[in-house]
C-alpha cells in the first residue's frame, strides 16, 4: 500500500484493499501515513492476527501499533546518518569538492522483541524537536 503525505485521501481506500482479498496475507505499506491507514483498517476489520503487517517508517503512531500487535515490523530509516550524509555532501559541494549524486543509507528492522533496546530507541521518530 502506498500512500501520500496526508492521511486524508487514503481514508476510503483502506477499508477496500482489504475487502478485495478476503485471502489477504500480508501488506507492506511504504511510508509513515500507509502504515498507519493500513494499521487502522485491519485493526477496524478484525484481522488482527490474520493479516500480517509490516510498515516502512517509525513513527509514534506506527510504533504505538507495533507494540499494540496491530503491525510485526516497522523498517526505520537512518534520519540522523541521513542528514550527516547531507550536510557532508553540501559541504564538499561549498568547497567544490566532488560529490555523490546517489548515497545508500542503512535502515533497521524493528520488532516488539527490540522496541525497547536501547539502541533501536535511538532510531525512532520522534513527533517534535
Amino acid at each position: 500500500m502506498t500512500g501520500r503525505d496526508s492521511l486524508g485521501p487514503w481514508r476510503p481506500s483502506r477499508s477496500r484493499f482489504l475487502a478485495k482479498d478476503p485471502d489477504l496475507a500480508g501488506v507492506f505499506a511504504a511510508n509513515l501515513n500507509s502504515a498507519t491507514g493500513a494499521g487502522s483498517a485491519l485493526q477496524q476489520a478484525g484481522k488482527l492476527g490474520q493479516v500480517k503487517m509490516v510498515g516502512f517508517d517509525a513513527g509514534p503512531a506506527q510504533v504505538k501499533q507495533l507494540k499494540d500487535g496491530v503491525v510485526q515490523a516497522l523498517i526505520a530509516q537512518l534520519p540522523a546518518d541521513i542528514g550527516a550524509k547531507g550536510v557532508e555532501q553540501a559541504v564538499a559541494a561549498v568547497k567544490g569538492q566532488q560529490v555523490t549524486p546517489s548515497l545508500p543509507t542503512d535502515a533497521t528492522i524493528i520488532t516488539a522483541e527490540n522496541v525497547d533496546r536501547p539502541e533501536i530507541q535511538k532510531v525512532l521518530y520522534k513527533a517534535g524537536c
